[in-house]
């Protein structure tokens, strides 16, 4: 057992024998292994685990080298000498022998490449935070220069907040590249979103409502009349919709049994992107109200256009990869 942990090996020739050591060793891994039914599985269940074998504690490291994500990680492993060769078992070792100078030089392209993304990712996020920050901070201005003591003044300040700050932020939180959640675990961003997501519906409910209310006690202004207004109203449906069946996603797990988690996030990322389009486009529309026209000025007003574009354009690129992960999943 001692020998059999302390060497990398590949599934292929060596998966029946680690799995009956284990047998004998560790019966719970051993139930672990039967029960998940598949290579996968295994490799989960092995990565990462600490086995203690002769008063030391031994990582146990097996990979399979047929269901990894990402081909080029066990090369890239070896190519930096994390895996030394002689500790490879003989199927892997043959196969290491064709890794000549070239391919460390082509492996060392491919991070500069990697590192050029990465830092092409991190601009544009930090850029869609700048945009995110300006349009409201040039929308506070205009609504002070309007009056707070108006009822449309909070109907433009609510519905900018939730829409263009926590909605697109609340989604933005996903992003790896996104610079003030890079310290979160993953449960930590879902419960950062979900409370982004809750805080922004209830302003984006009150703003609506005082515009209402306001055209209510005004018979001249009518409800629903303009396409801003009809846009409003579609993003607001969608958030309810987008709210309950995100609590589904939210206990996916729970409810498993009764309905599949792939539906209830497919659904939830589906409903939740047809809102935050449709909640933006309102806004880019309502730039043109009097509001902004008597305290903007044209060029200001279209500048603030283009950056709710921008934002949206730079916010929904995750959650489309997102869907048509679980779509190709769904057609397999």
């Amino acid at each position: 057992m001692g020998e059999m942990t302390k060497e990398l090996r590949c599934s292929v020739c060596c998966h029946q024998r680690f799995e009956k050591a284990h047998r004998r060793t560790d019966p719970a891994l051993h139930h672990q292994i039967r029960k998940g039914g598949g290579r996968e599985q295994t490799q989960s269940s092995f990565a990462g685990r600490e086995s203690t074998n002769g008063g030391g504690n031994t990582r146990i490291s097996v990979i399979n080298h047929t269901r990894l994500k990402k081909k080029g990680d066990l090369r890239e492993n070896l190519l930096t000498n994390e895996f030394p060769l002689n500790k490879l078992c003989n199927c892997w070792r043959e196969k290491m022998k064709n890794l000549t100078v070239e391919s460390k030089e082509s492996l060392a392209e491919k991070r500069t490449e990697r590192s050029l993304v990465d830092t092409a990712k991190l601009l544009l996020n930090t850029l869609n935070h700048v945009f995110v920050g300006f349009v409201f901070i040039y929308t506070i201005w205009v609504c002070y220069r309007n009056g707070f003591e108006k009822l449309f003044t909070w109907h433009v300040i609510l519905c900018v907040f939730g829409f263009h700050v926590l909605m697109a932020e609340s989604i933005l939180a996903f992003y790896s590249s996104c610079s003030w959640a890079v310290a979160l675990t993953q449960p930590q961003r879902r419960t950062t979103h979900w409370i982004m997501q809750v805080i922004g519906a209830v302003c984006i409910i009150v703003g609506i409502a005082l515009e209402y209310y306001w055209r209510d006690r005004n018979p001249e202004k009518r409800h629903f009349s303009t396409t801003h207004s009809i846009l409003g109203l579609v993003a607001l449906i969608l958030l309810v919709l987008s709210m309950c069946n995100g609590l589904g996603s939210l206990y996916a797990v729970e409810l498993r049994k009764r309905i599949k988690p792939v539906y209830l996030k497919l659904s939830h990322h589906f409903i939740g992107l047809a809102c935050f389009v449709f909640g933006m486009a309102a806004i880019v529309l309502g730039y043109n109200k009097r509001i902004f026209r008597e305290n903007s000025t044209p060029e200001l007003q279209l500048t603030l256009k283009v950056l709710t574009v921008l934002v949206i354009f730079l916010s929904v690129p995750g959650v489309l990869r997102t869907i048509f992960s679980h779509v190709r999943n769904l057609l397999r």
